[in-house]
């Protein structure tokens, strides 16, 4: 009975407590504020409006506020992908207050905002915000104290933000506060402080700023404290460090220093600050201050292997043993390999065919050739300076582009590179190498006009390529494996004079940078621009003017097509305007006339490349309507072309334009994407040659002019990657 008993009480019980928790919820800070609008609690928000926004954008209004439209994060299939919003007073309270705080912040103080809703049909509503401006503040004046001792007062105010006659902003009076701050602690001043005040005259419509600094004594560095680093030693450490004993004491310099510290291959974690009062030299004196210098190492020694599998590279592998200590001081040494084609390669030949692993290669002439590379990397991480590092490297590799070219080397490089910023390089490189060059017998015949290999004595000897190059790099995003803010820039210049002893002469310079910004929360559009040009320092097509041994070699030329340039053409599948490339049929035969015919289905476009280069390329990155943290859609377009000329060649009908879709999959290592790419130009007309059934080892010209079609399907072309392609 008891037990009823109590059954039936929580069962009367239950009703009510919903009911109280329900009335006090209508009852909330909104319905308080905004009485007249509780009937639309609950309502669908279809619109939102703003009245007299200005100066203001009404979009940029919206990304202030929380409250939000029924919306498609894409496309809507029968209400798939569709997110439904509803009114919450308790939400539009704070998107007023939010409003009004905007306004007073950026100088129009008084404004006041009114929301009201307007019924767009059964339970669907639009939600307005008439914005009553306030009367915008004047800066009438902005005084300086306490600072005219230590700092030239005329060039601060310079600096500050805050200008007299000017609409008067609360971020930038903090702002203006915090540039005097680190002025002070630029110069020393390391217990600086800076007292700020404004006040507001509203019928009068000005303002009145005051900054009072006070500096306090100057403060300098009277000992240096490290702790740990037992293999780095004290001497090393020292030297990464940015000031010395006696140096005034600086926050950026210990900043700095801490930077120099992790960028040690050696060093997992450092910090360098000041010390706590018990390790203090001179703890009553204001003036001075110890500064310690923590270093946790990680292990000296590193070992890493890999292996995987890619459609250019079959299966590959690598391994490197790095000791991180090399002959103390930080210095490392780092010896790797690496091995490809895996599969298709002698002596690593499976016996499944090229076509099968890697259809890159099929019916190129080395595909049964390892690729392999071979190094040993010695840096030196303090050069003069701890922003300098000198690094050397031996090596000896054999790559191998196909249905282009193998190339088989043994070369030095030595590289001087400074960090000029947080995130700015330059690098100066002098390069050594021995090499010889393999082009197939499209590339010798149709770009050196040698069709014979009888006649290719010389054309694949060991030749010096010996270069100065200069390499410098700017990073401005917000972050690196997805940038959604920001911009990168690079620029490179690379010199091979006959002076330093090359065979192969040129100057090369490239250029490239991305930009990207947010359109709307989670649309990212990131834009990029590279372009390249030989200027005039050599050839690649033949002429009575140009030698053949003075042609550019296949692997220094610029290529276009792939999954990281115009994604509509397959890989270096872009041709230049006039001079595109030949079309190299499997097999040939004579018919019954005596002219030659290709036989085989597979016939491959060998581009010539050029010297000049121009590629652009749009994204926007789009969230996904379901899995938003792993999944997103990309929709881009891709533009691009290269010229035998120079850059100024180009014309605009020379671009070759590929839209496409693509998805994006979220992994640690940055990233996977799947795209799409349509491309609706005819495949260029061009040479076809195949091998002559008669003459081993030489090419004949089936056809002058040929032109393969393609359906639509196969203006189609797919990527699949790892990492977003600028």
């Amino acid at each position: 009975m008891r037990g009823r008993a109590v059954g039936r009480a929580r069962a009367l019980v239950l009703p009510v407590v919903l009911a109280v928790a329900s009335a006090c919820s209508a009852r909330g800070p909104g319905a308080e504020a905004y009485p007249g609008l509780t009937d639309y609690a609950g309502d669908e928000v279809v619109a939102l409006r703003f009245v007299a926004p200005a100066p203001f954008g009404a979009d940029s209004l919206a990304e202030l506020i929380r409250t939000t439209t029924t919306h498609c994060n894409f496309p809507c299939i029968f209400g798939w992908g569709r997110t439904e919003a509803f009114l919450d007073l308790d939400l539009l309270a704070a998107d007023v207050s939010t409003l009004e705080l905007f306004y007073r912040r950026n100088g129009f103080f008084g404004t006041r905002v009114m929301p009201d809703v307007l019924e767009r049909g059964e339970d669907e509503i639009a939600v307005q915000f008439t914005i009553l401006r306030g009367d915008s503040i004047v800066l009438d004046s902005l005084v300086i104290d306490g600072v005219a001792e230590v700092l030239d007062t005329a060039a601060v105010r310079n600096r500050l933000p805050l200008e007299e006659g000017q609409l008067f902003k609360l971020d930038e009076f903090l702002r203006s506060a915090e540039i005097l701050r680190q002025r002070l602690y630029n110069s020393g001043y390391a217990n600086a402080e800076v007292l700020r005040n404004y006040a507001v005259d509203t019928l009068a419509n000005t303002a009145f700023v005051e900054l009072i600094g006070i500096p306090g004594p100057q403060v300098r560095v009277d000992s240096i404290i490290v702790a740990g680093g037992h293999r780095l030693g004290r001497s090393t450490t020292l030297r990464q460090l940015t000031f010395r004993q006696g140096d005034l004491l600086q926050p950026p310099a210990l900043a700095a220093s801490q930077r120099n510290l992790f960028a040690l291959d050696l060093v997992q974690f450092a910090t360098v600050t000041t010390a706590p009062d018990s390790l203090q030299l001179s703890p009553a004196d204001d003036s001075t201050e110890t500064i310690l210098v923590t270093v946790q190492e990680g292990p000296v020694y590193v070992v890493e292997a890999a292996t995987g599998w890619g459609s250019v590279d079959c299966f590959r592998a690598q391994a490197s043993w790095t000791s991180r200590s090399f002959l103390g001081g930080a210095r490392r040494l780092n010896v790797s390999g690496s091995v490809s084609k895996i599969g298709i390669g002698d002596p690593v030949d499976l016996g499944l065919g090229g076509t099968l692993l890697c259809d890159e290669y099929e019916q190129d002439p080395f595909a049964s050739s390892l690729d392999y590379r071979l190094a040993t990397d010695v840096t030196q991480p303090y050069f003069l300076s701890p922003n300098n590092r000198l690094n050397a490297t031996l090596y000896v590799q054999r790559q191998s582009e196909p249905n282009l070219f193998q190339r088989q080397a043994y070369g030095a490089d030595f590289t001087f590179s400074r960090r000029i910023g947080l995130r700015d390089a330059l690098s100066a490189v002098l390069s050594g190498q021995y090499r010889r060059t393999l082009a197939t017998e499209a590339v010798f015949c149709f770009a050196l006009a040698v069709c014979q290999r009888s006649d290719l004595v010389g054309l694949d000897d060991f030749q010096w390529r010996n270069s100065i190059g200069a390499n410098y790099t700017r990073d401005r995003t917000d972050v690196t494996l997805a940038p959604t803010r920001g911009y990168t820039a690079r620029v490179g210049l690379e010199y091979a004079p006959a002076w330093t002893g090359s065979d192969i002469e040129f100057l090369r310079g490239s250029a490239e940078g991305a930009y990207y910004f947010t359109l709307r929360p989670s649309w990212i559009v990131a834009t990029h621009l590279r372009v390249g040009d030989f200027f005039g320092s050599t050839e690649v097509l033949p002429d009575s003017a140009v030698d053949v041994g003075d042609l550019l070699p296949p692997e220094e030329r610029f290529y276009l097509g792939g999954a990281t340039t115009v994604r509509g053409y397959e890989r270096n599948a872009i041709g230049a305007e006039l001079n595109p490339g030949v079309y190299v049929a499997e097999a040939t035969s004579i018919d019954s006339v005596g002219d030659y015919t290709a036989e085989g289905a597979d016939i491959v476009f060998v581009p010539l490349g050029g010297t000049s280069l121009l590629l652009a390329n749009a994204e926007l990155r789009l969230p996904s309507p379901f899995l938003s943290q792993y999944l997103r859609f990309v929709t881009f377009v891709d533009a691009g072309a290269i010229s035998t000329g120079s850059i100024a060649d180009i014309e605009f009908g020379d671009l070759r334009v590929t839209p496409g879709v693509g998805v994006r999959i979220q992994t640690p290592v940055g990233p996977a994407r799947i795209d799409v790419a349509w491309r609706a130009y005819d495949r260029y007309t061009a040479p076809l040659l195949g091998p002559d059934p008669d003459v081993s080892g030489q090419l004949v010209q089936i056809q002058p002019a040929y032109q393969p079609e393609d359906s639509f399907w196969q203006k189609l072309q797919f990527h699949l990657a790892v990492g977003h392609a600028f």
